[in-house]
């Protein structure tokens, strides 16, 4: 495409062609502006290949006739299309291709076993006429599997994904398995995450999974495949570069008087800046190479600005908090270490944690100038059991190293401080609750953890802190969706972690995010609740 038109003067349009490549099938988001309006129009590229491919009945004898439908990935381009047929066997008759009338998105074509037929046989349609463009999608045709499901089709949302973002996909299978049926996960590019492999339990036929595209990927076609028991079915997606250069800068970063302080930003392309530089720090924007070596006299915070600007003159920019000071530890925030909150931070024998800089490991927490236990450990926060003192208890959180000791911060110790633990520390995020005996979280399939949606007869484990030990399960309810359930009962697995234990309902709403929250009654009928995080919970039978 040209880098630009001009409009000839008195007009209100203007024409101009583009020139297509080797181009697989393919769709294209043309965008023109001018004053700052951007108007967009989309077009694909080549023939449109098949989605999917089903054949019913899926078990034949010879002089049986099977209905093989298949869809294609978009509608046919005008004067229609014509698909290869293949068949794996001669004694299973198809006709050597197949034709879709243009603008059709469907079609179908019938296979015959002949004398001396024996299944399982594999049946193939492809795109032809652009050997780029062939995609080959197989339904197996013969034996049946003995209850166990094969995949014959996989399906992917949106079609047109930008890089940096997600796409839900399912693989659904040719039958309701009669006990676990694995399936094998597979991308044509490494930019495009996915589980390795997806299970279907017992009677389930449909298997969902999250695939994730990486920032810095570039415009193309991306295929994904879903294998099992010999039978291979594919989805083709567009993926969209990212409309800005891809950026990468650090996060909050500490600086000791005397001391050199280096790091570095990234950029996928375009030319690296630096603003607000404090005085003596420099920037190389070729390597992306920040230094600077604090005096005594530039105690405090600094505020960097970092951008990248590309050839199309796309920015993008970050800003870099930069703290200075002797080294002794500092701490900025005191919260409860699963809900986030700053109100609700300690009760007896609860998680909490402090924020701040030059902490590490060997990191000393004081409460009331008393010390107590400490579970973790960073150089920039620090979690702690909270004492066992009486609600509504005045304390000053403070942290000591070899360093020295940091400034207190002050809260009020609470009667119950719930609160849910989160797979990443989001406080609103995803629940680390999880189900199969503790063995996979209750969220999509995904590439980052052993996960699964949880089903209606489930046992959810909900890990929690600000409970004790004893706690009556009778004085705990939870919030799944609008539904408030009973907890079955309570599981001290850590020190200031208890699991709360849940039984999914038939009646539990379906979804990739469903909200889940923890209340309290204590004996004197004062009612507290945890945030809310979510779950993720799928249909038993797909």
């Amino acid at each position: 495409m040209p880098a630009s038109v001009t409009v000839p003067s008195g007009t209100a349009s203007a024409k101009f062609s583009g020139t297509v490549g080797g181009a697989d099938y393919f769709t294209v988001i043309v965008s023109a502006s001018i004053s700052g309006v951007t108007q967009s129009a989309s077009f694909t590229i080549g023939m449109v290949p098949p989605k999917s491919l089903s054949c019913v009945p899926a078990t034949l004898k010879a002089g049986q006739t099977s209905t093989c439908s298949f869809a294609l990935a978009g509608p046919a381009p005008a004067g229609g299309e014509s698909l290869a047929v293949l068949s794996s066997s001669a004694k299973l008759s198809a006709p050597a291709s197949t034709t879709v009338t243009g603008g059709a998105t469907s079609g179908t074509f019938k296979v015959t076993a002949l004398t001396g037929y024996s299944g399982p046989v594999s049946v193939t349609i492809k795109a032809s006429g652009v050997p780029a463009t062939a995609t080959i999608s197989a339904a197996e045709i013969g034996k049946s599997m003995g209850g166990i499901g094969v995949p014959h089709n996989v399906s992917c949302q949106p079609k047109l994904v930008r890089a940096g973002t997600a796409l839900n996909c399912e693989v659904q299978l040719s039958e309701a398995a009669e006990g676990p049926s694995e399936v094998v996960l597979s991308a044509s590019e490494a930019f495009v995450h996915l589980p390795v492999r997806v299970t279907a339990r017992a009677r389930q036929s449909t298997i969902s999974f999250q695939a994730i595209v990486d920032s810095p990927a570039v415009t193309q076609t991306v295929s994904i495949q879903a294998s099992a028991f010999g039978s291979t079915v594919e989805e083709r997606i567009s993926v969209q570069a990212s409309g800005q250069p891809v950026f990468s800068a650090r996060g909050r970063q500490f600086g000791i008087f005397g001391q050199r302080l280096a790091f570095q930003v990234t950029a996928s392309s375009g030319i690296l800046a630096a603003t607000s530089l404090p005085s003596g720090a420099g920037f190389d924007p070729t390597s992306g190479v920040f230094e600077w070596t604090p005096a005594a006299s530039q105690a405090g915070l600094f505020k960097v600005i970092f951008s990248v600007t590309d050839a199309a003159q796309r920015s993008s920019a970050a800003e870099v908090q930069i703290q200075t000071g002797s080294g002794a530890p500092v701490i900025d925030t005191v919260q409860n270490a699963a809900s986030g909150s700053t109100d609700s931070v300690c009760s007896s024998g609860s998680l909490a944690t402090a924020g701040g800089g030059w902490l590490a490991p060997g990191t000393e927490v004081l409460v009331n100038r008393a010390p107590v236990p400490v579970v973790f450990a960073s150089t920039e926060q620090v979690t702690f059991v909270c004492p066992s003192l009486a609600a509504g208890t005045p304390i000053e959180v403070a942290v000591q190293t070899a360093a020295g000791r940091s400034n207190a911060l002050k809260t009020v110790l609470r009667d119950s401080a719930l609160g849910i633990f989160t797979v990443d520390g989001a406080a609103g995020g995803q629940a680390a609750a999880t189900i199969i005996d503790g063995s996979l979280i209750a969220m999509p399939r995904n590439h980052r953890f052993a996960a699964e949606p949880a089903q209606a007869g489930d046992q959810l484990r909900i890990p929690v802190t600000g409970i004790s030990a004893g706690t009556d399960p009778n004085l705990l309810s939870i919030q799944i969706g609008d539904l408030e359930l009973p907890a079955a009962s309570v599981e001290p697995v850590a020190a200031g972690v208890s699991n709360v234990t849940v039984s999914v309902p038939a009646a539990a709403p379906l979804g990739a995010a469903i909200p889940v929250a923890i209340r309290y009654r204590s004996p004197k009928g004062e009612v507290t609740a945890s945030q809310t995080a979510t779950i993720a919970i799928e249909a038993i039978l797909q």
